[in-house]
């Protein structure tokens, strides 16, 4: 007699474009238990060739048209409507759609979904809104959230007190496959730097990002454009997103001949073996940027802001430096930097299995969530 199956339905956001999604995607391809199924519901505007490759690993996406953040309550009708459009007795409902989370549980809870998840992934609302609109909205929504859930999950302090405020919840710190970047070898990242126009004894510096005022890539190119005369320094940006143009219009604009935009990529694990450094220079709104732990499990010398949780810090000083959004302060730290070596990836493995962020830790704790 086999197991019973375990049937979880996620709710994501944008599905395919943020760290949510690779938090989720790292915590199932880790899994040890193939008696979880695992269905998606997210919304237009969500990477629609990533939701093809989910639906030919063999799951099932429904993708809810519209702006949903429009419809305000009437968003927990349109979420009922698509759970029923599923026709599946689901045991696990797990949302990751911040202050919305709250009315998709509404809908899961009505349905008779026994476990119901509500997971935050950031410190902050990540767009702009007035002061009437979160004072009519953010304190209803969460209630919703605490209300309509049967626990509580946030990916750092930070992301916890944000959504939850008092109402305790339970940590879990987002993990990565530590060995991503062991199957890169030398001669793909001096391919990777030829590509990017990167001179072979400078030193590569980069962010790696969703293009968004939130993770101030204005202030990244700033940097290269102080240190434009030197030859010793590389930029190079990684992503897309609604500040793209803008960005690489500015560098043309400064003529920065040290930078390069590359976009999109899927060689991440070659990127970050590639970098010497790392940098995530955000405002207000991070949760536990995916970004970082991939960059440490690579031995890359991440620079980060004050904006960013603490808790990062946990990695060690040797590979976390959080610094005030002061231009002089980080000029003074690239200058410190040096071409990373095999000690130093070692040192980044090793700080990532100790604080049990490597991927077999956390998708473990995933699998005992949803059991």
């Amino acid at each position: 007699m086999g197991f019973e199956r375990t049937k979880v339905l996620q709710l994501v956001g944008h599905l395919g474009c943020g760290g949510d999604t690779t938090a989720i995607m790292n915590a199932i391809h880790g899994f040890k238990d193939d008696s979880i199924d695992v269905d998606f519901l997210t919304h237009s505007g969500c990477d629609v060739s990533f939701v093809e490759t989910l639906r030919n690993e063999g799951h099932r996406v429904v993708v809810l048209d519209g702006d949903f953040r429009k419809l305000k309550f009437k968003y927990s009708i349109a979420v009922e409507n698509a759970i029923r459009s599923l026709d599946t007795n689901y045991d696990v409902f797990h949302a990751h759609t911040s202050l919305q989370s709250g009315l998709a549980l509404k809908a899961a809870k009505k349905l008779g979904i026994p476990k119901r998840i509500c997971h935050s992934h950031v410190g902050a609302i990540q767009r702009r809104t007035s002061f009437a609109q979160r004072a009519v909205l953010e304190s209803p929504l969460r209630k919703e959230c605490v209300q309509n859930s049967s626990l509580l999950v946030a990916c750092s302090r930070a992301a916890g007190d944000f959504l939850f405020k008092d109402n305790p919840y339970r940590l879990l710190y987002n993990g990565v496959d530590v060995s991503a970047s062991d199957s890169v070898s030398n001669k793909d990242c001096k391919s990777f730097r030829n590509e990017i126009g990167c001179p072979s004894d400078a030193i590569l510096i980069g962010q790696v990002a969703r293009f968004s005022s939130m993770k101030n890539q204005l202030f990244t190119l700033d940097l290269a454009r102080n240190l434009k005369n030197s030859d010793k320094y590389f930029f190079v940006f990684v992503g897309e997103g609604s500040s793209f143009n803008k960005i690489q219009e500015k560098a043309a604009e400064y003529g920065l001949l040290n930078t390069s935009f590359i976009g999109r990529r899927d060689d991440m694990a070659c990127i970050m073996k590639s970098l010497d450094c790392l940098l995530l220079p955000s405002l207000p709104g991070e949760g536990f940027p995916m970004t970082i732990l991939e960059g440490v499990s690579a031995g890359t010398r991440c620079l980060i802001s004050e904006n960013v949780t603490e808790e990062v810090l946990m990695l060690g000083p040797a590979l976390v430096t959080r610094l005030p959004l002061d231009g002089k302060r980080w000029t003074e730290q690239i200058h410190t930097l040096h071409h990373k070596d095999k000690a130093q990836i070692v040192l980044g493995q090793n700080a990532m299995i100790d604080n049990g962020l490597d991927l077999g830790t956390f998708s473990e704790k995933w699998e005992r969530m949803y059991r």
